[in-house]
């Protein structure tokens, strides 16, 4: 299991996007199933939630809105961020 994020001022993380497609339930119940084909011990969605946002907040997912177009954001500097 990764180790927390220590979040140091200096340290600054870019932020992964993930497809929009894809929550926390869909990638947990991907985890559960690892989890259960490899005989592992498995936590809750909730205790998931929290190791995830602990260990890998950078890693975020994307709301369909943002889905857009790599053109449209270099003319016109939209930022995820923003909205």
């Amino acid at each position: 299991m990764p180790q927390p994020y220590s979040g140091g001022v200096n340290d600054i993380i870019p932020p992964i996007y993930s497809p929009a497609q894809e929550t926390y339930d869909f990638i947990h119940k991907k985890y559960l199933d690892i989890a259960g084909e490899m005989d592992f011990r498995s936590f809750s969605e909730s205790t998931f939630r929290s190791l995830w946002k602990q260990c890998v907040p950078h890693v975020q997912f994307l709301r369909t809105r943002t889905d857009v177009c790599h053109i449209y954001v270099k003319i016109t500097g939209w930022s995820y961020k923003r909205n």
